[in-house]
């Protein structure tokens, strides 16, 4: 069924899909919902436009949100393909400087997801706070993408709600002002991340491509 629907996609047959549609309707029950989630599926990514490498930028802590962060990268990269979405683990290659690699990938960013938890400022039960120190590669990220004016949308996730300013170092209160949107569990997940991506593609659809590159280090 998948091989036929992108055949009929990949010769921009637009008469023929309708018809699979047509079809798919008249079919009773659970399967022909799936079929047709199919079909739209298919659909959508063969008329996505080609974004430019890395121009989302995963940035969250992995003892804070390493779970569904996971969920959202593969949904992201469904919907905006593989290469449009950063996410270290997936996008950093091996033997090479990482510290260049995000250099290389804020620069070429236009949207910033900041994923927030309940320990993204570092353990609860830690004596100093990871997010006060200015080598904390989170609060690095956080502080380029402000310094850039990149669109920085928080993404709220395990029940975390927006802090007040005074919770972030001083250099990250702006992100305090931002207008956040939660990423929830199931079964409220899938609402969500469509919300987010609908943000995303705004963006992406308004921001022009970064000409001036910026080192994150010294």
């Amino acid at each position: 069924m998948s091989v036929q629907i992108d055949m009929l996609l990949g010769i921009g047959a637009v008469s023929a899909l309708a018809g699979v549609m047509v079809f798919l309707a008249n079919r009773p029950g659970r399967r022909r919902r799936r079929e047709m989630q199919t079909v739209l599926l298919a659909s959508r990514r063969a008329a996505r436009p080609a974004w430019p490498n890395h121009s989302v930028f995963i940035s969250y802590r992995r003892a804070d949100s390493t779970d569904i962060v996971g969920r959202l990268y593969e949904r992201l990269t469904d919907d905006l393909g593989r290469g449009t979405v950063f996410k270290d683990v997936d996008s950093l290659g091996p033997g090479h400087d990482f510290r260049a690699q995000l250099d290389a990938s804020l620069n070429a960013c236009s949207v910033f997801l900041c994923v927030m938890g309940d320990r993204w400022a570092g353990p609860a039960d830690a004596q100093d706070r990871l997010i006060d120190n200015p080598d904390d590669f989170v609060r690095i990220e956080v502080e380029t993408a402000l310094r850039r004016k990149i669109p920085l949308i928080p993404v709220l996730v395990h029940g975390m709600r927006m802090p007040a300013p005074d919770f972030f170092p001083a250099s990250l209160n702006d992100v305090a002002f931002r207008h956040a949107l939660p990423l929830r569990s199931d079964p409220d997940f899938g609402t969500d991340v469509a919300r987010l991506l609908s943000s995303i593609v705004d963006h992406l659809e308004s921001r022009p491509p970064p000409v001036m590159p910026e080192r994150m280090h010294p």
